[in-house]
């Protein structure tokens, strides 16, 4: 590897424990120094060439620091899922959008009096993407607020180097051979300028699908000349013809038929291939060479950790719009219409909850309670049935079901 790898690598770590400051307050790092980090810029694919351009094999999970559950969703994961109408313009997240063929365009935004940076604006052109990173030290919104491709970024300069962090990201790729990133996943990022060259650097915590941060960085350089491709119009079309529209291609556990094929053309241990923080580590190696190594599982069902214990008093009620919204807190999440006629519920929380639930819907709405609608079966989706269905009334004299006999009895 060449010594500019190695800078990067030192330099990454001994930021990282200034991440973790930021990340744990925005307001731990004091804005000082900075560079202008404006220009149009143009990646360098010297590092993971064919994962960023033409693409990842399918099965190669080697080197990343995935989950159980995330090695399982992948391996149900369908290539010709990206074939669907609903997917095939779906924009990478902010954690991986920066690694793929792309212009990026970066600009300050200033307040006009006092020409303070208030902000720092990225195009990116792969998906249209435009993406604030804020300077004027905002909080976070709250972690019910609604998740983005770029999510909400905060940034500060540490002497040279502009340190983002960024919150309430929709769920994306870690690679884009079906390896998922949550959308409880947070993104750390370095953005590193030395005249024409930008490094940039991104860690990638996220408690579902990776056991251990994901680390990567990607290069860019000053590009001067015009005509550069800014554009990036997608439009979903047909590609197989007469495919259902309820179809979901997908492979059940253990009936994925490529998880040989990486492993194969590189002479490679099946258990190396399907990744895993021990992976990543030049140990590994040796590890393997050992009689008896123990596989990784291809599809072993993931073991559900037991709920956590809820605290009275921590529902929270966002607005959606109009008249809708989310009630949080209680377990699963619950979203409350408001009609002319009454409240729709749908899901009810832990039955330990009730009457909180009942509070906050009581704050929103004195109408009565209609009808209450269950997603799932799930304790934390159907606890407060009973208490929250004895607080209302069918006032249209039967419920949808047809069933007169607990008509004007209840929701």
């Amino acid at each position: 590897m060449n010594q500019g790898f190695w800078i990067r690598i030192a330099l990454v770590i001994g930021l990282l424990s200034a991440t973790t400051a930021f990340a744990q307050s925005a307001g731990a790092i004091t804005a000082s120094g900075g560079l202008d980090l404006s220009g149009n810029w143009a990646p360098v694919f010297h590092e993971d060439q064919p994962e960023r351009i033409p693409g990842p094999e399918l099965v190669n999970y080697l080197g990343l620091p995935i989950s159980d559950g995330a090695r399982v969703f992948a391996l149900s994961w369908d290539a010709s899922r990206l074939t669907l109408p609903e997917h095939q313009c779906q924009v990478h997240v902010a954690p991986y959008i920066y690694r793929g063929p792309l212009n990026l365009h970066i600009w300050e935004e200033r307040d006009p009096q006092s020409q303070r940076v208030i902000a720092i604006k990225n195009y990116i052109s792969t998906y249209e993407q435009t993406r604030t990173i804020w300077m004027d030290n905002r909080p976070h919104p709250s972690q019910y607020a609604a998740h983005t491709w770029m999510g909400f970024s905060s940034g500060k300069w540490q002497g040279d180097v502009l340190t983002v962090y960024t919150t309430h990201i929709k769920q994306g790729w870690v690679r884009r051979n079906g390896l998922p990133e949550s959308d409880q996943a947070t993104l750390a990022e370095h953005f590193i300028r030395h005249g024409d060259h930008l490094t940039h650097v991104s860690i990638v915590t996220d408690p579902i699908y990776l056991t251990e941060p994901l680390i990567k960085s990607q290069d860019f350089n000053l590009i001067v000349e015009s005509g550069q491709n800014w554009l990036y119009p997608c439009e979903s079309v047909v590609e197989i013809a007469n495919q259902k529209k309820d179809n979901v291609p997908n492979y059940l556990p253990g009936k994925n038929p490529f998880v040989h094929e990486f492993a194969d053309k590189y002479k490679l241990p099946v258990q190396a291939a399907l990744g895993g923080a021990p992976t990543m580590y030049p140990e590994y190696r040796h590890k393997l060479a050992n009689a008896g190594a123990a596989p990784l599982t291809t599809g072993a069902p993931i073991q559900q950790s037991p709920l956590p214990a809820l605290r009275i008093g921590e529902i929270e009620v966002l607005k959606v719009q109009g008249n809708v919204y989310l009630i949080t807190g209680a377990g699963g999440n619950i979203t409350v219409q408001i009609g002319d006629q009454g409240v729709l519920v749908v899901d009810t929380g832990f039955a330990r909850e009730s009457d909180a639930v009942l509070a906050a819907i009581r704050k929103l709405s004195d109408k009565p309670i209609q009808y209450v609608v269950n997603t799932a079966f799930d304790a934390e989706n159907t606890g407060g049935n009973d208490g929250i269905r004895k607080a209302g009334v069918t006032i249209t004299g039967a419920n949808v079901a047809g069933n007169l006999t607990d008509a004007a009895q209840g929701a």
